[in-house]
């Protein structure tokens, strides 16, 4: 039984792409500048401790969208490929 069912994103970004694509893009940037909102006002209530803080902008700031211009990285390459193989059948 797999805990994450469907493609993973550092091993078939192409294919994780594709399943994200839609409803489920949204619903991640929703999260996304859910989590940083609560974040801040967390924060700024002086509830939460700066190890936590730090945890989330590591998370959400830095390791989420480099996974995404990963993602975006290889379609272009694809993309890429494709017109390449295209033009030579095309000559």
């Amino acid at each position: 039984m797999k805990i994450f069912p469907g493609p993973i994103l550092w091993k078939d970004p192409i294919g994780w792409a594709q399943g994200v694509a839609g409803v489920k893009l949204w619903s991640l940037v929703f999260v996304h500048v859910f989590a940083g909102a609560t974040t801040v006002y967390v924060y700024i209530r002086g509830t939460s401790s700066l190890y936590f803080v730090l945890l989330i902008a590591v998370l959400f700031i830095i390791y989420f969208p480099f996974g995404y211009l990963y993602v975006m990285r290889k379609l272009v390459l694809e993309l890429q490929e494709r017109e390449r193989s295209q033009e030579g059948k095309d000559e």
